[in-house]
């Protein structure tokens, strides 16, 4: 008994090139596209007819590799003439207009009734584009990131919106970018389930580029997005991407992004500018939150001492004392010259440190019993009990002469100009009219050129 010979034995069974059989039909329920090709590596078969744009009467008799294969992929084009089988080679596949995405390629030859390789059939599958994907997430991710550092940088969060917006609008190429604050809004963004009006009774916090002479429109046909925060329009005028979001103690916020193509912003922008509007509503909480408790607050977070509440506070509970026991006090307010300059030129840390070197400063040459506060940006009001005008009139020599010495990269000293006014025994003199005496002097020793002291009744 004779064995099998070599070749009936592990060469694959023969299958007929013929257009009949039922391989296909399998293929094309699973992949996206199918092919055949002849020995030269040209097409011969496209299934279904016009996948990625392409139809077999269009590219029958021309290279395989060529056109369904984005260039310089040498080890896929090879697969395309292989002469065994070659599966899942993931490849970049091209489109009818030139167009690339990732695919999963497969191919196997086929042969006839001989046993004579007569060409290739393959199939590709095609995946979402990771990369592209992966890029576009980063480049949302890092637009986040600066939308919060604009904001938080800021010295004051609301001057953070305007470059915040500008980083928007350009991440996401809208030529109009702005954002309301809606104290009433309670609405979703389609209130009747018809047309949204386009205009509220609202406060435009800050926008940025141009809106054009027509803006699109909110209808139930223009709508290609919704949910409960966002809704994307599109229409003859152009893209709408209309977000909301109610923020605590401030009503709602709307953004409103705008450009005039179609068909470029999609769902996934929609929610990005989401995302965006949910930081800058943060920041704006945090900041509206501990605005609150700062006007609560009885002490300056920056320096230490008291602010202006606080020091009006305690000041104003030593006057029934004061008169009580026929004694005298002076409120000195105490101001750094060019602290504005300095700031620009050396940053705003550089000037908290100067307000935190002046009450330092303060402290020493002051008595332990004298109240500091700080009253103004620049400013900083001390309360001595008992002293007169002579005596507070060494003690604002003093602190002249000494002044603001400050040691950054290099060694810088700040100038300092006082105004005093004191409150003579049994006076009964307001503290509201000492500190206006004593801001008319501070402000002739600034008018003066600064780096001088002035009592309030000089002049008088």
């Amino acid at each position: 008994m004779t064995g099998p010979s070599p070749t009936t034995a592990f060469s694959p069974a023969p299958v007929a090139p013929t257009t009949g059989d039922g391989w296909h039909r399998l293929a094309v329920g699973i992949a996206d596209l199918v092919f055949e090709t002849d020995r030269g590596g040209r097409l011969s078969r496209i299934e279904p007819d016009g996948a990625l744009g392409h139809r077999q009467q269009a590219v029958q008799g021309l290279s395989a590799a060529q056109i369904l294969l984005a260039p310089d992929q040498p080890v896929a084009a090879a697969m395309m003439q292989t002469r065994r089988p070659a599966p899942r080679q993931l490849v970049r596949c091209r489109d009818a207009d030139g167009h690339t995405c990732r695919a999963m390629l497969s191919v196997t030859p086929f042969r006839d009734a001989a046993g004579v390789q007569q060409g290739n059939r393959g199939i590709m599958v095609l995946l979402p584009d990771a990369p592209a994907a992966q890029s576009a997430s980063l480049t949302h991710a890092r637009m986040l990131t600066q939308i919060g550092g604009c904001m938080r940088g800021a010295l004051l969060p609301r001057r953070g919106i305007e470059p915040a917006l500008r980083t928007l609008a350009t991440t996401l190429g809208a030529t109009f970018a702005s954002l309301r604050n809606e104290p009433d809004f309670t609405e979703s963004p389609e209130p009747n389930g018809a047309e949204a009006p386009l205009h509220h009774p609202n406060t435009i916090l800050e926008q940025t580029g141009e809106a054009g002479q027509a803006t699109p429109r909110i209808t139930s046909e223009s709508t290609r997005f919704r949910n409960e925060h966002a809704v994307l329009a599109e229409d003859p005028h152009g893209s709408l991407i209309i977000v909301r979001l109610r923020v605590r103690c401030a009503g709602t916020l709307e953004l409103r992004l705008q450009r005039p193509e179609r068909g470029v912003w999609d769902e996934t922008v929609a929610l990005v500018a989401f995302s965006a509007l949910s930081v800058i509503a943060t920041v704006l909480e945090l900041d509206l939150v501990v605005t609150e408790l700062l006007n609560d607050a009885r002490f300056d977070v920056l320096t230490g001492a008291l602010n202006e509440r606080g020091f009006i506070e305690y000041v104003s509970r030593t006057l029934p004392r004061l008169d009580q026991r026929h004694l005298p006090a002076t409120l000195m307010l105490v101001a750094v010259d060019g602290l504005g300059a300095f700031n620009e030129a050396n940053g705003l840390d550089a000037g908290d440190l100067a307000l935190r070197e002046l009450i330092r400063i303060l402290r020493e040459i002051v008595r332990p019993a004298d109240v500091l506060g700080r009253v103004g940006g620049d400013t900083v009001a001390i309360w001595l009990e008992t002293a007169d005008q002579f005596t507070v009139s060494e003690r604002a020599d003093q602190i002249c002469r000494h002044g603001l010495p400050m040691m950054l990269d290099t060694a810088h000293r700040l100038n300092l100009s006082i105004g005093f006014s004191t409150r003579a025994p049994d006076s009964h003199e307001p503290l509201e009219s000492m500190f206006e005496r004593a801001r008319l002097a501070l402000r002739a020793t600034k008018a003066a050129g600064g780096n001088r002291w002035k009592h309030g009744l000089e002049g008088h």
